[in-house]
């Protein structure tokens, strides 16, 4: 079953997601895989053309 929304809040145990309005609380050892809905970017850009 896929289910989409935002993260609102998470324990060791639970992760409470939400969309439209709603809330779903889901267990961690329910969950196989999470991807994020648009990309997301870790760590800041280096800028090559200065000088190290």
């Amino acid at each position: 079953m896929k289910l989409q929304g935002v993260v609102t809040w998470f324990d060791n145990f639970c992760v409470l997601l939400r969309r439209d309005g709603h809330s779903q609380l889901v267990y961690k050892h329910a969950i196989s895989t999470i991807m994020p809905g648009q990309p997301v970017q870790l760590f800041d850009q280096i800028d090559e053309t200065t000088d190290r």
